[in-house]
């Protein structure tokens, strides 16, 4: 007689992972909302509320949870992926890290391609003999006069004699920065409730100079040809602006320049409005080639920003200001609302670097590398990407970031998300909007904050989702 077969045992289905508990909306306006939703989704993924190695939610629907938009959540979460909070996997997802991820360095193959600077690499030699050089100068951790003792503005002004200007020293004023010299400006000339215009899409910190000072941005229709000419003279009649705060050199971020005829219209309507020009010359000393500033075609009425941190390395906090006469007062007096005291460190590096040559070295090591990077972005993204300044045809010129419109169907928003996801993080078009209408389907990329060669890895990530057909883009989540 045959014996029975053994029962098997009975095994129990895995169990899945509980999902997490619904989460409360967020209240506040956009702009807070952002910091809002960090500290929620920090707090679920170190609280415990979604354990560690879970998978969040898909993007639509986090957001939808939440309250915000899914740009608001992008914004947080690619934050939060950084600092290493949360992890996301090509095709699988965004999860809560580890504990000892949490509190790791942000892995290696990550590529932060948000932020425009230029990369350290090309400048160090130069940089490290001045440090040296300048190491035993008595006054080297002393204060620096405000607005600049008379060798700091001697640099400041030869400084601008590389941008094709000739200034005398008394009419440059050292600034710590371009943000503190545009802030500084707009301060002298405008009052609150005044109006001021600007290209639509700009330096997103202008808003922020605008909230503080109480006055109203406009926003200027602009593409990768450059300004709307034809809509700046109309706004300056019908707007009544008090000024204007224009990039005509490798504009940020679509990277247009001004023709020499969009730049003598901007001059004329000015000059018929009787409107003070600001000129955000920060990418001047780098990609300019033969553009003539507008300080030069309209010096009685236009007040010049520049800076090294664009051109030579992002922590070299130095920056000039040339400003026409009967407004040089009142700039100088709103650099005291602003700050007591300059660097003694950072004006004795500028000083030094601009003497003796180096400044003039490092641009030259500059502009062959971003030449580099932008022959990098060309070979992988084809004229897809704006890297030029003026139009896709035009002859390449150095600049550390590009401007990817997005093909039609398919939304800004959605591919930076799905970048995140690859381990590719770009800043979407609606963060440098300057007012309130639609942004355009576009995303800047930074091509100078990463290595040579996670920079070549994340614009081969960018190329594949940008191959992808039609509007959607895979699993967003």
């Amino acid at each position: 007689m045959e014996m029975p077969a053994p029962a098997r045992p009975r095994r129990d289905p895995p169990r899945k992972p509980a999902p997490p508990a619904p989460l409360a909306r967020v209240p506040g306006a956009e702009r807070v909302k952002y910091t809002k939703v960090i500290e929620a989704l920090e707090q679920l993924a170190t609280g415990g509320t979604i354990a560690a190695g879970q998978r969040l939610p898909p993007h639509r629907s986090l957001a939808r949870q939440l309250g915000v938009t899914i740009a608001t959540l992008t914004r947080a979460m690619a934050d939060l992926t950084r600092r290493g909070v949360l992890v996301t996997r090509s095709g699988s997802g965004t999860f809560v890290a580890s504990a000892s991820a949490a509190t790791s360095v942000m892995p290696d193959g990550i590529a932060d391609l948000r932020l425009c600077l230029p990369p350290t690499g090309p400048v160090e030699a130069v940089l490290g003999d001045t440090l040296t050089a300048v190491a035993r100068i008595p006054s080297l951790f002393g204060y620096e006069a405000l607005g600049g003792d008379a060798a700091a503005r001697q640099a400041g002004a030869d400084w601008l004699r590389l941008r094709g200007l000739s200034p005398t020293a008394d009419a440059v004023l050292v600034v710590q920065g371009a943000h503190e010299g545009m802030l500084a400006a707009l301060q002298a000339v405008t009052r609150p409730g005044d109006r001021v215009l600007c290209e639509r899409l700009h330096y997103t910190g202008l808003r922020r100079m605008a909230a503080l000072l109480q006055i109203e941005l406009i926003g200027v229709p602009i593409d990768a040809e450059g300004l709307d000419t034809e809509a700046f003279a109309r706004l300056c009649r019908e707007a009544r602006p008090r000024a204007a705060v224009l990039t005509p050199v490798t504009q940020n971020p679509t990277t247009a320049t001004m023709s020499p005829a969009q730049r003598q219209a901007v001059i004329a309507a000015a000059r018929a409005a009787d409107l003070v020009l600001i000129e955000d010359d920060i990418n001047g000393h780098l990609s300019s080639i033969d553009e003539t500033p507008l300080a030069l075609l309209a010096p009685e009425r236009v007040i010049l920003v520049t800076s090294l941190s664009k051109s030579i390395a992002p922590g070299l906090r130095v920056g000039y200001v040339l400003a026409p006469a009967r407004l040089r007062d009142a700039v100088e007096s709103a650099l005291y609302a602003l700050g007591w005291i300059g660097s003694g460190l950072h004006g004795a590096v500028a000083k030094r670097l601009i003497a003796d040559g180096g400044a003039a070295a490092c641009l030259r090591a500059q502009r062959t590398e971003a030449m580099a990077r932008v022959r990098l972005a060309r070979l992988h993204l084809g004229h897809a990407a704006v890297v030029v300044g003026d139009g896709a045809q035009a002859a390449l010129r150095p600049l550390y970031h590009a401007w990817l419109p997005m093909p039609p169907g398919r939304r800004a928003e959605e591919f930076a998300a799905e970048l995140m996801t690859r381990q590719v993080l770009v800043a979407p078009a609606y963060g440098f909007m300057q007012d309130d209408s639609q942004p355009p389907e576009a995303v800047r990329l930074s091509l100078g904050g990463e290595s040579r060669a996670l920079l070549t890895s994340a614009l081969q990530r960018i190329a594949t989702v940008l191959a992808q057909r039609g509007p959607g883009l895979g699993a967003v989540v």
